[in-house]
């Protein structure tokens, strides 16, 4: 599936007249019952003079033209952002459906969605340049150099995940990868070697967004976990508004507690957290950033 965002802001209003409407702009929906007139519009196109109004809203809509024996398409979309957290307003016409969400919940909304393997038409590649690095989506071509941190048993020591046997398994999780999990491959410039991972994506549970990274152990000690994760953070902040953030760390990997710290979080509580496969459960700690 195909979703196109819109760039424009738009208002949810109700007018006392047809009237009140101006009929010559190219984006607005009227709805008319015995009840109301409403309209939803580009916010600099609301009248001034409407009954009731909220700003603040922002929309996608599915692209192409949707068949009318099509089922399910809205009450999938409404799923997962409901498991996301975030309300809609859908609007649909005779070719498609258009979904409003809260402007300060229009990138969960994206993020939550491309997560679940559908398409955001025309969002960019995803890239950060730091003093040494250039943090960019980890393409299937960098399977050898991934494999020297997910294959290594000390790097592993405290991942939820299984130590990687082969590259193949690499290249698998690469493909995997989809959109919405935000995961950056850290390459050295100098080089052009992969050195790490890391990601900033929502987690819903917490309603923040949550940062972790993976360093092949021959790069460890030169300050480049940190490097990557605060330019994470900050990316995350700039280009998808997000102004909250969790992270977490085996509570004896005492390396990458510091490197949280470094990056202003704040300790909340100590918990726990296992591997995938529920063979170890590690003591942890647990933080939170807020950034307005």
């Amino acid at each position: 599936m195909v979703l196109k965002p819109l760039e424009h802001g738009l208002t949810v209003c109700k007018v006392a007249s047809v009237g009140d409407v101006d009929l010559t702009r190219d984006f607005y929906f009227i709805g008319r019952t015995d009840e109301e007139i409403s309209l939803v519009c580009r916010t600099e196109d609301a009248p001034e003079n409407a009954v009731a109004r909220e700003d603040g809203w922002r929309a996608f809509r599915v692209e192409g033209v949707l068949d009318f024996s099509l089922i399910g398409i809205l009450s999938k979309i409404s799923g997962i952002l409901a498991e996301a957290g975030v309300g809609l307003f859908a609007v649909s016409t005779y070719n498609t459906d258009y979904i409003l969400v809260k402007e300060e919940n229009f990138y969960r909304a994206l993020d939550a969605l491309a997560a679940k393997g559908m398409f955001i038409e025309g969002r960019a590649e995803e890239r950060i340049e730091t003093d040494r690095l250039i943090l960019r989506p980890l393409r299937v071509e960098d399977a050898e150099d991934v494999f020297q941190w997910v294959g290594d048993p000390v790097v592993n020591r405290y991942m939820p995940y299984p130590v990687y046997e082969t590259v193949e398994q690499a290249r698998k999780w690469i493909r995997s990868i989809r959109p919405g999990q935000h995961e950056f491959g850290f390459e050295l410039k100098e080089t052009g070697k992969v050195i790490g991972a890391g990601s900033v994506h929502l987690n819903p549970e917490e309603n923040a967004y949550e940062l972790g990274y993976n360093l092949n152990r021959e790069y460890w000690g030169r300050g480049y976990a940190t490097e990557a994760a605060r330019a994470m953070i900050n990316w995350a902040h700039d280009v998808l508004g997000v102004h909250d953030f969790v992270a977490s760390h085996a509570t004896a990997n005492a390396a990458s507690g510091k490197v949280i710290l470094k990056c202003g979080f704040s300790f909340v509580k100590y918990g726990q957290y296992g591997r995938y496969d529920g063979s170890e459960i590690f003591d942890a700690s647990f933080y939170r950033l807020h950034l307005d």
